[in-house]
């Protein structure tokens, strides 16, 4: 059963400490890295609890009539483009929104 799950609010969300990031401060890579850090500390407010996950699969193992697909995700129309778009389009928008593409 497919389940189009978005980020689930897990611990694994709080571990990502700033001083990391400061190990690439002479690469070129550094400016991409904090738009990228800044971008995923905010989404804490935009995550899936895990529960709802939890009940979406236990409906799914006790429904007699299943749907071919869940959404799982908070966000159920950006996870459908996400999945329907080319992949290299949904990149490129992807990186226009962090600022990461040329000008």
């Amino acid at each position: 059963m497919p389940f189009a799950t978005g980020a689930v609010a897990t611990e694994i969300w709080g571990k990502a400490p700033i001083e990391v990031i400061g190990l690439y401060k002479l690469t070129p890579f550094y400016p991409a890295l904090q738009k990228i850090y800044v971008y995923i500390t905010g989404q804490g407010d935009k995550l899936s609890a895990p529960e709802v996950l939890g009940q979406a699969v236990a409906h799914t193992l006790t429904t007699p009539n299943l749907k071919v697909g869940y959404s799982v995700a908070p966000d159920t129309q950006q996870t459908f483009l996400m999945a329907t778009l080319p992949r290299r389009m949904v990149d490129r928008i992807m990186g226009g929104q962090l600022g990461l593409l040329p000008k």
